[in-house]
């Protein structure tokens, strides 16, 4: 859990720098799923800020745009459940 907490906190620090295509790719794939699946509260609140500066890219802004009803849900119920 700390370890994917972690790995997800790398891309809120570091997410606005130029980034290869691939790596956006995977950062926004690997973000998503730590969003919608991971079990721990920690990862998936950690993911959903990563969102955020993931974003300030163009290729995942693209990538994130047939995903976004998933998002805006999970962001909704993680506001009610943890008054964020």
């Amino acid at each position: 859990m700390f370890l994917r907490a972690r790995a997800v906190d790398i891309f809120t620090e570091y997410g606005a720098m130029e980034l290869d295509i691939e790596v956006v790719r995977r950062a926004v794939e690997g973000i998503y799923i730590c969003l919608t699946k991971d079990v721990a509260a920690l990862v998936r609140i950690k993911a959903a800020i990563a969102f955020n500066c993931i974003l300030k890219h163009k290729t995942a802004k693209d990538l994130v745009r047939p995903l976004l009803k998933d998002i805006l849900t999970v962001y909704l119920q993680l506001l009610e459940q943890y008054d964020l």
